[in-house]
């Protein structure tokens, strides 16, 4: 099993599946920490996205245009009992129920090979650099790699998930503009920011090859400190500035495990890898 080996990746299902709409099926919340300790996920279609952060599951709710009702949240604990989001409510990161499946999901045991303690500014453009700064050893842009981010942070993008979300960054991105990296966000998507906080930003860097297979770029999640009210807050980051002391740690990954769906709607999918379909719905990595 995966979760025996440092660093390897335990993936279920290809990307090019769930966008093409197989997402009826996948192992539960619960099953995660069988395959590792850190990890992201994306629940069934419009249903928003998962980080697996130290043996701890959390749900990404998706934007506001497709919001699950609390009825069927797959949270364990909806905050203030609220049916709709509010200013005091956005961005709380909550536990995952532990019966909600999971119709795509990479997880890693994830440990530790390199670090880098980080003071001055630090962004989203220069991660690629960082990691690739001990050598060939140490991963690149053909590499998978698991990273983390700890530390200060002056503020975090958050990207919508859903149907409206976008692809932001790529590891071949040659502009420091949002236009780098495709983009099918809604032009009236509203920034939402998270200033001056603390937390963590787990996720993986994806090389182009493994396009259709899993995310390509930078994928990533932050989860906050909590605050005076005991609530974490995060989402999937679309960008971050860290202007203070920062620890980046990251893995190169040497075996990729692939788990595949085995009932007929797989087999009755077209995932030749055309370009034209590349982009159905949103979990298209942060460029």
């Amino acid at each position: 099993m995966a979760a025996k080996i440092p660093n390897d990746i335990y993936q279920f299902s290809i990307l090019s599946a769930y966008k093409a709409g197989l997402t009826q099926a996948g192992p539960p919340v619960r099953a995660l920490q069988g395959y590792g300790s850190d990890g992201i996920a994306y629940l069934p279609r419009n249903g928003g996205e998962l980080l697996f952060l130290d043996s701890t599951a959390y749900f990404i709710p998706p934007n506001q245009g497709h919001q699950a009702s609390r009825a069927a949240s797959p949270t364990s604990s909806p905050p203030n009992g609220s049916a709709l989001p509010s200013p005091e409510n956005e961005n709380i990161m909550e536990h995952a129920k532990g019966e909600i499946l999971l119709p795509f999901v990479m997880v890693t045991k994830f440990v530790p090979e390199f670090s880098l303690n980080i003071s001055g500014d630090t962004e989203m453009d220069s991660l690629m650099d960082l990691l690739e700064c001990e050598g060939p050893v140490a991963g690149g842009r053909n590499s998978f790699m698991p990273f983390r981010l700890r530390g200060s942070f002056s503020f975090i993008s958050l990207q919508d998930v859903g149907p409206s979300g976008s692809s932001r960054r790529s590891s071949g991105a040659t502009s420091s503009s949002p236009s780098a990296g495709a983009s099918l966000g809604n032009e009236n998507e509203t920034e939402r920011k998270l200033e001056n906080v603390k937390g963590t930003i787990f996720g993986f860097h994806g090389p182009k090859w493994a396009e259709g297979i899993s995310p390509t770029g930078f994928h990533c999640s932050f989860l906050s400190e909590r605050d005076e009210e005991g609530h974490a807050r995060g989402g999937r980051v679309r960008d971050f500035r860290a202007d203070g002391a920062v620890e980046l740690t990251w893995a190169k990954t040497g075996r990729f495990h692939l788990g595949l769906p085995t009932d007929g709607k797989f087999e009755e999918l077209d995932l030749g890898g055309g370009k034209g379909d590349a982009n159905m719905l949103s979990p298209s990595s942060s460029h």
